[in-house]
């Protein structure tokens, strides 16, 4: 049987009219609500569709941050280099909330930083260079060197991050250009936990575990590091209502008194995470929400000239292919959610019985026929 949530991929973009006391109430509607209510009868399906048109509008989400004819443009720059939202802005899109002075998060390959930066102060955005030594933004960018051609495949490293660059527009718009050594997905797969994993690339938004982020209220530590950064930044999700897990189910962070997990049994709290199944963005236990279309892929340079004009590469037809596919590229990241052992303790002086932590497990993998680098499991490049 398919998973409920996965019948909300099926959106149209018809809008009909929706009554105001019907949006009300489906607003209260767990995305699992909302799909089953969408099973009741053509009617309440229609509603449903016309509902989620409405209120998973990217528009609103950009609109802080860019004027209506920017976002078509943003999302334009997101299908030429592969550009994703992800972190609190894409968790606050799909759960259809707001937080107050959010930055937004935007992650691309190094190699395309440029392309996204200028994009940025062509829109009036000035790059704050805050910690960074550098003051211009193109001496910032290629003061790094990144990947070689000569090593394709890359073990799993800790160096997810090429550089985070910071756009400023007025006192209260704020962008975060968060450059990936490898892929975009690379770092998403290492953020702290499970609740921020979440992705809105030009076509699609996906959360990677949507039953345990949006109905179990469950979010898994991936983590091995520890210190008070990280438990500032779990607790931040546990006092907007999320339960935090260790990979042995036990709760993390402090809870106010009344908190009552979804499930009371440590072993059920990790049923939604797919514990070593593999796993590919897109696939039946990915929430796959598809977004209103961006100008037709063969007027790009057309509906884009800013792109031509600064001489930066255009590539519809790889668009173009996407779109008469229907598969997109993010959709080749897969891996494998493990539980390992952490061996740090044996370290001690006095060692201890390691405890499991959970990691993803995959390669980043990168041709130089291939624009992009992806996350492969170790078969696939075999």
């Amino acid at each position: 049987m398919q998973h409920p949530i996965a019948l909300l991929s099926r959106l149209t973009f018809n809008i009909s009219p929706l009554p105001d006391l019907t949006f009300r109430l489906l607003s209260f509607f767990s995305q699992r609500e909302l799909a089953i209510y969408s099973g009741v009868s053509k009617t309440s399906h229609q509603e449903m569709l016309n509902f989620s048109r409405l209120a998973f509008d990217l528009t609103q989400v950009l609109s802080q941050f860019f004027l209506d004819q920017e976002i078509i443009q943003f999302r334009v720059i997101q299908a030429l280099t592969r550009m994703v939202i992800s972190g609190s802005t894409a968790l606050q899109f799909l759960q259809r909330e707001s937080y107050p002075n959010s930055d937004l998060d935007i992650y691309v390959e190094h190699c395309f930083a440029h392309i996204v930066g200028h994009f940025l102060m062509s829109l009036h955005y000035t790059f704050d260079p805050q910690n960074n030594s550098r003051n211009n933004f193109d001496t910032a960018i290629t003061a790094i060197h990144l990947r070689s051609e000569a090593d394709p495949v890359h073990q799993y490293s800790l160096s997810h991050i090429a550089r985070v660059y910071n756009f400023v527009k007025g006192a209260n718009q704020r962008i975060q250009l968060i450059t990936a050594v490898f892929s975009p997905l690379d770092i998403i797969l290492n953020f702290h936990s499970t609740v921020v994993m979440n992705v809105i690339s030009y076509s699609h938004a996906y959360s990677i575990y949507p039953h345990a982020t949006f109905e179990d209220r469950t979010s898994l530590i991936c983590s091995c590091k520890e210190g008070p950064e990280l438990d500032q930044a779990l607790q931040k999700y546990i006092n907007r209502g999320w339960t935090i897990i260790n990979a042995d189910g036990d709760l993390k962070g402090h809870y106010p008194a009344d908190h009552t997990p979804t499930h009371a049994d440590p072993g059920d709290r990790l049923a939604s995470f797919q514990v070593g199944k593999e796993r590919r963005l897109g696939d039946r236990h990915t929430w796959v929400l598809p977004l209103a279309p961006i100008p037709t892929p063969q007027n790009l340079a057309q509906e884009h000239p800013w792109t031509s004009s600064k001489g930066f590469p255009i590539f519809p037809s790889l668009v173009t292919e996407e779109c008469s596919l229907k598969f997109q590229l993010v959709e080749a990241n897969c891996w494998i959610l493990n539980l390992l052992l952490d061996q740090q303790n044996n370290l001690d002086a006095f060692p201890m019985q390691p405890e499991p932590v959970a990691a993803m497990v995959y390669e980043t993998w990168h041709r130089p026929a291939l624009r992009y680098t992806y996350c492969v499991l170790e078969r696939i490049i075999e």
